[in-house]
């Protein structure tokens, strides 16, 4: 009985496996039809064909039908903690000149002698290197408010200074978490067509009951249009298989973690995606710059970035603007953290060289 039921759980994720990647009885047709239509009708009648006709000659051409599948979960971690940087000081020899002004304002009795405070100065210190002088002083009998401002100077010898340390000298602690499903770069400078199609999900309702399993496959194959194209059909399968709990949706995460760190910049950067493609055309001629695409991406997935940065300290450095620190829109931070959760990303870049 067991054996069985498990054939069938089988049989019913094959049957999804083969409509969602694309693999139907029928051909797929990619570019050989494409026909797109746009019929536009607003509230003042207006009814408009646009027919466009483009020829170019390119100099090469880059014809591409793929697609990527991806069924799983993607983890990336990044974690960097207790990192202490203690780096020795320079020590000199000098001396050190000291003046500051002190005020003291306090209540006295009726018994005090105005007379004893006089402005002769007095010398104390560890080793008496210090001296302190009074400049002035008032005494309000009426309130018996006293008030007295003292200068204290002199200087004395060290054998060993600590100075400060630059901040160009400051290390980095650089965290970086990438978590990606599906990946694609296409670079090229001729003219490119491409039929593309990236689908993600993290697997199969293997607890379904055989008689469930079968219902729900039957539903899904009664339900699902089709749509002409490979892709876009095996997305609307994939979609629906989802909506009857066939698969699982796939989980995508990336963490970066910074924590305890002493006297050292933060670069934190955690990205999650589950579908990326990326097309670029640098194109050598004006007709080069043609680019004929039809693309699908589908995930099922749980998308999440997460980047913290936490106790970072910072002591005996100076100079931070002159270490690029700073505000501005050209200084860059002393601690950066950056999560990106993307679920779907495409980007293209055409560009055609100046006639």
């Amino acid at each position: 009985m067991r054996t069985t039921t498990r054939k069938k759980l089988l049989l019913a994720s094959a049957a999804v496996v083969v409509m969602g990647l694309g693999m139907a009885s029928k051909p797929a047709m990619a570019f050989d039809e494409v026909n797109w239509q746009w019929d536009k009708l607003v509230t003042e009648d207006v009814i408009k064909n646009v027919l466009v006709d483009i020829t170019v000659a390119p100099t090469g051409m880059v014809e591409i039908e793929k697609k990527q599948d991806f069924i799983g979960d993607v983890t990336a971690v990044s974690t960097i903690s207790d990192i202490e940087n203690n780096p020795p000081s320079e020590i000199i020899d000098g001396i050190v000149l000291v003046e500051d002004f002190f005020n003291i304002n306090t209540v006295v009795d009726d018994a005090t002698d105005p007379s004893t405070i006089s402005p002769a100065p007095a010398i104390f210190g560890s080793e008496l290197q210090l001296q302190a002088e009074l400049l002035d002083g008032t005494l309000d009998e009426g309130t018996d408010v006293l008030d007295m401002n003292f200068r204290v100077f002199g200087e004395f010898e060290v054998d060993q200074v600590a100075s400060e340390l630059d901040a160009i000298d400051l290390p980095k602690m650089e965290s970086i978490a990438t978590a990606v499903g599906n990946n694609q770069d296409i670079f090229s400078t001729v003219s490119v067509e491409l039929h593309d199609g990236q689908f993600l999900w993290g697997g199969y309702r293997e607890e379904q009951e055989p008689g469930t399993a079968q219902s729900d496959l039957s539903t899904l194959l009664s339900f699902t249009p089709d749509l002409g194209n490979t892709h876009t059909s095996g997305a609307a399968y994939l979609a629906f298989a989802g909506q009857l709990g066939m698969i699982d949706p796939a989980n995508i995460s990336a963490t970066s973690t910074v924590t305890n760190i002493l006297n050292a910049s933060v670069d934190s950067d955690a990205t999650a995606i589950a579908n990326n493609m990326s097309v670029e055309i640098a194109a050598f001629t004006p007709d080069d710059a043609f680019m004929l695409a039809d693309i699908t991406q589908h995930a099922y997935a749980d998308v999440s970035a997460t980047s913290m940065v936490d106790a970072i300290m910072v002591n005996n450095y100076t100079n931070f603007g002159g270490a690029g620190m700073g505000p501005g829109d050209l200084q860059i931070p002393l601690i950066r953290s950056n999560a990106s959760a993307i679920g779907n990303n495409f980007s293209v870049n055409v560009s055609s060289p100046e006639l």
